[in-house]
């Protein structure tokens, strides 16, 4: 197919406007996960670990300004899947975007493990099982998605309204406890453990890559698509590196790592002032909301980037089918229910979250080395939104993303480091056993 050329392939509804994509991105980005593994950041690098957060949000930052360029060239779902297989050829953007998709599927099934668990410290009353709460929640949350964008725009939006107040109300009560004396010492870990926070915290500005999937059903001119990644990094910066100073003000370090051996650590920071109830009325509804807000998220990325899968032939075509109601990718949608519904049976959360560090960085190195290789080969294409400090920016991002890369391997579980390379091996069986369509 031509660049010139015009798709003859099903295309999504453009439906959706600027606030709901940016409540859409804010709601995926922090998840229920956030207040499980955030104290285990806290213990690799002490006080510091606020400082962690912002460089994490300014090496993301640096990251959707590669994105803001390829997203305005080719505002389709699909996204990274598309900008590698414009770069690299079909091969490696199956094999990066597939494993990408592994990721999304992953939180997925993180967050309806938080949801269950939540659900039972919130009704402990209530005789119903945790995994009840997890299947159900799921289930609900993937039919939103079936029923289409604009039933989960909104969705999204109520909750994640709910989700940042929830957080400003965490961090109002722990700036009022500041206390000098639990900044000292600052860095705990080293230079090791701090670098090895910050790749955990990328982590958690994963979502703003929901911005590149929804491009294709965003009523905004190309420009504008182009700065919602980074508009959606800023927002999330303020909450993280707000909540990660109000916990580590409030309370000494020895504390905090005391806590970890708790399921639900950083909620219990604030009990000495607010009590049980004050716990439960600010921190487990936050946790709860963001787990919801995070599934709903990563059910829109990964049934897009099935659907782009199979619209560009290397899945079923089945996939690429459009509901003639609800305009939303129907078949890959209940696909994403279906691995959701498993995925929640799997409890292995600092694994899975070790997973998604790994393949996101290594996802967004790619995304850099396709901005500067298609800089290469499309010199003259039309570029609505230029990246920002090009070529230095995607160097940056590469040179960051790796190195981080580097210090994560020290603390990464060895299981999640195999389960990423056997996921790789499936998709490249998958990608030859399926037969490499026509360009």
């Amino acid at each position: 197919m031509s660049e010139e050329s015009k798709p003859s392939y099903p295309i999504l509804k453009r439906q959706i406007g600027l606030l709901a994509v940016l409540l859409i991105g804010l709601g995926t980005v922090i998840g229920g996960d956030y207040f499980i593994v955030d104290p285990f950041i806290i213990a690799e690098t002490g006080p510091s670990v606020y400082l962690a957060y912002a460089i994490a949000g300014i090496i993301m930052a640096l990251v959707a300004l590669c994105y803001s360029e390829l997203m305005a060239m080719w505002p389709e779902a699909g996204g990274e899947f598309v900008y590698i297989t414009r770069a690299f050829g079909t091969f490696v953007g199956w094999l990066v975007a597939s494993v990408y998709w592994l990721a999304w599927l992953i939180v997925i099934g993180v967050n309806g493990i938080v949801i269950g668990d939540y659900m039972n410290m919130f009704f402990p009353w209530l005789p119903v099982p945790r995994w009840v709460w997890s299947e159900l929640a799921t289930i609900i949350l993937g039919y939103v998605c079936y029923r289409g964008i604009s039933l989960t725009s909104w969705v999204q939006g109520a909750l994640a309204i709910g989700l940042v107040l929830a957080f400003l109300a965490y961090m109002g009560v722990g700036f009022a406890h500041f206390n000098p004396a639990n900044l000292s010492p600052f860095f705990v870990g080293g230079w090791t453990g701090f670098w090895g926070a910050v790749a955990f915290a990328t982590l958690f500005y994963v979502g703003f890559d929901c911005a590149p999937q929804l491009a294709e059903e965003m009523k905004l001119p190309k420009r504008k698509i182009a700065l919602t990644a980074l508009i959606i990094v800023f927002g999330v910066g303020i909450l993280l590196v707000g909540t990660n100073a109000a916990a580590v003000v409030s309370a000494p370090y020895d504390d905090i790592v005391a806590l970890t051996e708790k399921e639900w650590a950083l909620p219990y920071l604030l009990k000495p002032w607010i009590g049980d109830l004050g716990v439960a009325l600010i921190t487990i509804p936050a946790g709860l909301l963001g787990a919801l807000t995070t599934a709903l998220g990563c059910y829109i990325v990964a049934s897009r980037l099935m659907f782009a899968f199979a619209r560009a032939g290397r899945l079923p075509k089945m996939f690429a089918h459009i509901h003639p109601k609800y305009s939303s990718p129907d078949y890959a949608a209940l696909f994403v229910l279906a691995v959701g519904v498993i995925a929640t049976w799997i409890r292995e959360l600092l694994v899975w979250v070790a997973i998604d560090v790994i393949i996101m960085l290594f996802t967004y190195i790619m995304v850099a080395l396709s901005l500067i290789m298609l800089r290469v080969k499309h010199p003259d294409y039309e570029r609505p939104y230029k990246c920002p400090g090009y070529p230095v920016t995607p160097l940056l991002v590469i040179g960051l993303c790796g190195y981080l890369l580097y210090h994560f391997y020290n603390i990464a579980p060895l299981e999640a480091w195999l389960l990423v390379i056997g996921w790789a091996i499936i998709m490249t069986i998958i990608y030859f056993i399926y037969g490499k369509p026509k360009e």
